[in-house]
């Protein structure tokens, strides 16, 4: 069970990943629009944690009921 919520957390990392990488591969556009990269990354970490935190209940609950 703890492997599974393990699993969980490596796609997000994955799309945080994506971000940097995609802020970084757009030069030109950081030197002009750097409030605006950091606004959506700041709102993306918050999001995430809310999500974390509400379908990590959830998903401890369907391992449990589908365990019995």
């Amino acid at each position: 069970e703890v492997q599974k919520a393990e699993e969980r957390e490596v796609p997000e990392d994955s799309l945080e990943e994506c971000a940097v990488t995609y802020s970084n591969s757009h030069g030109p556009y950081d030197s002009n629009q750097p409030p605006r990269n950091t606004k959506i990354t700041f709102v993306e970490d918050e999001v995430d944690s809310t999500l974390i935190d509400s379908s990590f209940h959830d998903e401890w609950r369907m391992l449990y009921i589908l365990s019995q």
